[in-house]
């Protein structure tokens, strides 16, 4: 996941350097055009289509693997909470009395399309089984208090990206 976190940012780069490249291709090719409806040439300008590929790929790429990090950060997040046998939750840093609660939300975690709102306060969760230990952040929802949106800071594109939302009562106390 972390070769694919620096792919993605490296597409990205590569996103807007193909744009340079396609605003002044495209403002040549504006200008050749409009040369040739003033001028009645008959030559015909070309289209910056190389550009335009070289963009919009990146772009997409770019996209794609974005999309691919989240999913498969959701994945191992759901495989942990799914293998581990018991697992207790600490939040911000103390142990929480309602874990169980709170890790039954978490298996719930899924992907939801977005409703102009953003996260407000973040709350940190570790969670300590007999596999491991992972750490995810809760970020609470600004226009739906119950709905938390879930962050995996283990890579760089997921701790500022979310991997999926929950909706549960368990964090109203943090």
């Amino acid at each position: 996941m972390h070769v694919l976190t620096f792919i993605s940012y490296c597409l990205g780069v590569l996103s807007i350097i193909a744009l340079g490249f396609l605003v002044v291709n495209w403002a040549r090719y504006m200008r050749a055009r409009t040369v040739r409806v003033f001028s009645k040439d008959s030559s015909q300008a070309r289209f910056p289509i190389k550009s335009v590929a070289g963009f919009l790929g990146a772009t997409l790429l770019t996209i794609l693997v974005a999309i691919n990090v989240t999913s498969g950060s959701r994945s191992e997040v759901l495989d942990f909470l799914g293998n581990a046998k018991t697992i207790k939750a600490y939040v911000n840093n103390q142990p929480a009395p309602n874990s169980d609660e709170i890790v039954a939300a978490l298996k719930t975690v899924q992907s939801v399309a977005a409703h102009h709102s953003h996260p407000t306060k973040r709350i940190t969760i570790e969670l300590h089984s007999d596999t491991g230990v992972v750490t995810i952040e809760c970020g609470r929802d600004s226009a739906y208090p119950q709905e938390y949106w879930i962050f995996y800071p283990k890579y760089d594109l997921t701790s500022s990206n979310e991997i999926g939302r929950i909706t549960t009562s368990a964090l109203d106390s943090y």
